[in-house]
C-alpha cells in the first residue's frame, strides 16, 4: 500500500480486511467518490463488484493450480466464470501466437469473457534516496547485488542478466520482514562479492524505507528498478471496457476525466 501511495499520492488509498465495511466507510468519508478499485478481492463473496478482472500467471494458469494450501488458488477454478476479463500476466517476450492459442483453449472461457496477455516492462533504475552530494552515476552498476523479497524474481533477474555481466543475487521470501540478522547477511554478501550497488524492486524499496534496520549507508547504495504492465498493441482494447463501465456507473459524473 505504501508503494502505491507514494506513486499515486492524489488517489485515495485504504486498507481494510473487511471489504464491505471498508467500502461503506469510504463512501461516508468521501461524498464525491466515483469508483473503487479493489485489489485481491475476487474471492470475497460478500461484496459484489460491477466488473471483475482476473489475473493468472502465464507459468501457472489457474486451470492447472489447486486451492490453498495445496496450491495458490483462493477460490474455486469454476469461479473464473464470474470474471469479465482474464489477463494472463508475466508473459515471456518470446511467446508465440501458437502459445497464446494453447492458453486460450485451456482456459475454456465463456463467450462473454475477454482475454488479454500482459508483459512486464522495466524502466531505468533510480536512487532509493538522493545522495548528499553530486555523484557520477555513469558507472553506477559494475557489479550490483540484486536484492528481492517477492514471490517470483525470475523475470526481473532474467532482465538484469542481459544488462549486467557480473551481478550477485540475494532473495528472500515474498512479503519478508527484514531482521537485523538479515542486514548482516546483506552486508556480508555485498562486501564478499565485491558489489558496488544494490538493485531492488519498488515493492521492496517501500519496506526498506519504512524500517530502521536498512541503514542509511545501504540506502545510499540502493537503486530501485521500476516495473510496469505492458499490453503491447492491446492496451486500448483493455482500457476501453473499463472506462466505459466507469462512465456508465459513476454516482456523480461531474469532474470525471476518462483520459487519466
Amino acid at each position: 500500500p505504501m508503494q502505491m501511495h507514494t506513486k499515486m499520492p492524489e488517489v485515495v488509498l485504504a486498507v481494510c480486511e473487511n471489504r464491505v465495511y471498508g467500502v461503506k466507510r469510504l463512501k461516508r468519508m468521501y461524498n464525491d467518490l466515483q469508483v473503487i478499485v479493489l485489489d485481491d478481492a475476487f474471492q470475497h463473496r460478500r461484496i459484489r463488484c460491477g466488473m471483475n478482472i482476473l489475473l493468472t500467471a502465464a507459468d501457472n494458469l489457474y486451470v492447472n493450480d489447486h486451492l490453498f494450501p495445496s496450491g495458490k488458488l483462493r477460490d474455486l477454478r469454476s469461479s473464473a466464470l464470474r470474471a469479465n476479463m482474464i489477463v494472463v500476466s508475466k508473459c515471456r517476450e518470446t511467446m508465440q501466437p501458437m502459445d497464446r492459442r494453447v492458453i486460450e483453449t485451456s482456459l475454456h472461457m465463456a463467450s462473454y469473457q475477454q482475454l488479454f496477455f500482459s508483459y512486464l516492462s522495466y524502466g531505468e533504475e533510480y536512487r532509493l534516496v538522493e545522495p548528499e552530494q553530486d555523484t557520477d552515476d555513469s558507472k553506477k552498476h559494475l557489479h550490483p547485488l540484486v536484492l528481492t523479497a517477492i514471490e517470483n524474481p525470475e523475470p526481473m533477474l532474467e532482465y538484469l542478466k542481459k544488462r549486467y555481466a557480473d551481478m550477485s543475487v540475494l532473495s528472500f521470501a515474498d512479503h519478508y520482514k527484514f531482521k537485523k540478522s538479515d542486514l548482516q547477511q546483506i552486508r556480508q554478501t555485498f562486501e564478499s562479492q565485491g558489489c558496488d550497488s544494490i538493485i531492488t524492486t519498488e515493492k521492496d524499496a517501500a519496506r526498506m524505507l519504512s524500517t530502521d534496520i536498512y541503514t542509511n549507508d545501504l540506502r545510499r547504495k540502493t537503486w530501485v528498478l521500476p516495473v510496469e504492465v505492458d499490453f503491447k498493441d492491446h492496451a486500448e482494447r483493455f482500457m476501453n471496457p473499463i472506462l466505459r463501465y466507469v462512465s456508465e456507473n459513476v454516482r456523480k459524473m461531474g469532474g470525471l476525466n476518462l483520459q487519466n
